[in-house]
């Protein structure tokens, strides 16, 4: 999942050095607000409205498909979550890319 938006933000762009300066702005923050460094009830206990931001965030769920595999068990509303936003990103990713405009923009 985190593949497939790196593909929405390359495709959008025109410069060869765009990805990379995208991904400090999109891919690290839903990185450091969603469940990866930290389990979503200790989140939770320490403040409300953040663990709120770790739920609608995609990356908590992909987190959570990791920890309940680990415990030989299955999340299955974050599968759901996963799979949708693939789907998605990569069907954003596929219409908005143009290989005969690629870099012909000028941008």
């Amino acid at each position: 999942m985190p593949g497939a938006l790196g593909m929405v933000v390359a495709a959008s762009t025109c410069q060869l050095e765009s990805p990379a300066g995208m991904m400090n702005f999109v891919i690290f923050p839903m990185f450091f607000v969603s469940s990866a460094l930290n389990p979503i009830w200790k989140i939770r206990d320490a403040s409300p409205w953040l663990a709120y931001l770790c739920e609608l965030n995609p990356f908590t769920h992909v987190v959570e498909l990791i920890r309940f595999s680990l415990y030989s068990d299955f999340n299955g509303f974050a599968m759901f979550v996963v799979v949708g936003c693939l789907i998605a990103f990569f069907a954003i990713a596929a219409v908005s890319f143009d290989p005969a405009n690629r870099f012909a923009k000028g941008h």
